[in-house]
């Protein structure tokens, strides 16, 4: 076993030799380990002990592996002995090796990367981490330089527009106290004009009604009545009357005050009202979060603020009503969302708090699903997913100017899928396109409450009547020149007619006199000035009917037309 185990080492080195011989070292152990374990299992049996297992003598193995041992202890000197000849050998060759790794090392050192190198030298030694962070570190500060000076400009904006509204406010506020104390010097003297003519009306002596029918009586039994002069007195009467005159400059004084108080009520902020500071509030916080949380409220509220400014319209106060209405809309299109999220909240909030509907639900189920399938198409959407979904937009929302923005966003789409090709885009085009898909569809909240102005109430004209009073005055003093100014021109066939009419009815004897009475009471002539349209007055006075010449009941017909007409103009 010796001897073959010599010729198998023959021709090898010394490192072989030593891995061969600690290998049949290592085999020889096993084996003699395993004849320890066979003997204690016979002595545990009662068996004999044999110096032979499995076809090894127990002797033989002991002897082998103190030879192997010997021979790896020779083999340890023979590799010693080589080593130290081969170091006292290579002793000037290791030196000039360690000066090649010492330079080496120098050299590594010299373009090695450390922390006290500036970002040049770095990326002049390879390394172009540093020059990286330099360059996000500058443009950082670049966009935080560009956001402050955005901010200070929104700021500036800001402060200039709060002194032109605090300016206009003021300016206001003095006119205001202006234009009361001219109104107030203006109004005077009209009062005590209207004062001295209530004291002129006090002061008339009613009407002898007996009287009045005598002196008619016996100015048609005499010589008739002058149709032409009766009717140029009561036509001069009712134009140029002093009294209609006084009263029209009194209304027109009133319309310009209303209108002066409507125009400065109008003018007021709408940033001190609860409900506008209110959803002011909201909508700073949705932009801060984007929380869909806060979709009713803002919905609610701007509902709420849309009710009061339509009951300053209806009032009439048209001017502030649409100004906040205008208001209203400018701070809900700030309040963007997109995406199926958006449009559950939206629709949930109106059903929920029972608002008004400013839609059609089925279009706006329609652009729901439009939305769905376009959010899951990939970030290239195909081009028919989009055409339907500016379709299903266009049906809901109807604006011409959301549509042209729709149309630019997926022209810009368009340009990217020219771009890309056939090719996958990267990950800067995904961000792009992504952003772009949210434009497509998104809305904003405006859309979801009524905007639109109510319509004021129209207070009605009091209704003109004819005041018969004036008619029976101008009867009574048919003998006596008249105080008012020349009448206006009669129309020619008027004219004509009542002169024919005078002359054929010149003589009429009166049977019976008869008193006459104003043909609408005091009672009747509020209500006919306030509730009841233009009505013409026809007084007939019954002179005998079986006279041809009597005051015949077409001649009054006559008269009474033509004094409403102008009255009426």
């Amino acid at each position: 076993m010796a001897e073959s185990n010599r010729q198998k080492l023959n021709g090898l080195s010394p490192v072989e030799r030593l891995q061969a011989t600690d290998k049949y070292l290592t085999q020889m152990r096993d084996i003699l380990s395993s004849m320890n374990e066979i003997s204690a299992l016979r002595k545990q049996r009662g068996e004999e002990d044999t110096d032979e297992y499995g076809g090894y003598k127990r002797s033989s193995v002991v002897s082998f592996i103190a030879e192997l041992e010997k021979q790896k202890a020779s083999i340890l000197e023979e590799i010693a002995r080589e080593e130290r000849a081969a170091k006292s050998a290579n002793v000037p060759a290791a030196q000039a090796q360690e000066r090649a790794i010492s330079d080496l090392a120098k050299k590594v050192d010299s373009i090695a990367v450390t922390k006290q190198d500036s970002a040049l030298e770095g990326f002049r030694k390879g390394d172009p981490s540093l020059a990286i962070e330099s360059m996000y570190t500058g443009l950082s500060l670049d966009i935080e330089k560009m956001k402050d000076d955005i901010l200070q400009e929104m700021k500036y904006t800001y402060k200039q527009d709060m002194a032109i509204y605090d300016d206009l406010a003021s300016r206001i506020d003095a006119l205001k106290g202006a234009e009361n104390g001219n109104i107030e010097e203006s109004l005077r003297p009209i009062g005590e004009s209207i004062t001295a003519l209530d004291k002129k009306v006090d002061a008339i002596v009613p009407v002898d009604y007996e009287v009045l029918a005598n002196k008619v009586a016996e100015r048609v039994v005499s010589g008739g009545i002058d149709y032409d002069k009766l009717a140029q007195h009561i036509v001069g009467l009712m134009t140029g009357g002093a009294v209609a005159a006084q009263a029209a400059g009194i209304s027109e004084m009133e319309r310009k005050i209303d209108e002066i108080k409507s125009t400065l009520d109008g003018a007021v902020s709408v940033r001190q009202m609860p409900e506008f500071r209110r959803l002011d509030v909201l909508v700073a916080e949705y932009l801060r979060t984007f929380s869909l949380d806060l979709i009713p409220d803002i919905l609610v509220t701007a509902n709420a603020a849309k009710d009061v400014a339509n009951r300053y319209i209806v009032s009439g106060n048209v001017l502030r009503g649409e100004t906040m209405l205008a208001d209203l809309r400018l701070r809900l299109s700030r309040v963007n969302v997109h995406g199926t999220e958006g449009i559950g909240a939206v629709s949930g909030a109106v059903s929920a708090h029972n608002l008004p509907l400013t839609y059609s639900p089925e279009a706006l189920a329609a652009f729901a699903d439009a939305v769905r399938e376009f959010e899951q198409s990939p970030a290239l959407p195909p081009e028919d997913l989009a055409q339907k979904l500016l379709a299903a937009k266009k049906a809901l929302f109807s604006d011409t100017d959301m549509e042209a923005m729709d149309r630019d966003t997926f022209s810009e789409i368009l340009e990217i899928r020219e771009e890309v090709g056939e090719e996958q885009p990267d990950r800067g085009k995904v961000e792009n396109l992504t952003e772009l898909k949210k434009e497509l569809m998104s809305f904003n909240l405006s859309y979801f409450v009524d905007l639109s102005p109510a319509v004021p109430e129209e207070k009605e004209a009091p209704a003109a009547s004819v005041d018969t009073q004036v008619i029976l005055d101008a009867i009574a003093r048919l003998g006596t020149v008249p105080a008012a100014p020349a009448a206006a021109p009669a129309d020619q066939k008027t004219e004509e007619k009542i002169g024919e009419l005078s002359r054929a009815h010149s003589a009429a004897n009166v049977r019976k006199p008869r008193a006459l009475r104003p043909a609408v009471s005091a009672r009747d002539s509020k209500v006919e000035k306030t509730d009841q349209p233009l009505r013409v007055v026809k007084r007939r006075i019954d002179t005998g009917a079986g006279n041809p010449e009597a005051l015949s009941r077409q001649v009054v017909e006559e008269l009474a037309v033509r004094i409403a007409n102008s009255r009426i103009k």
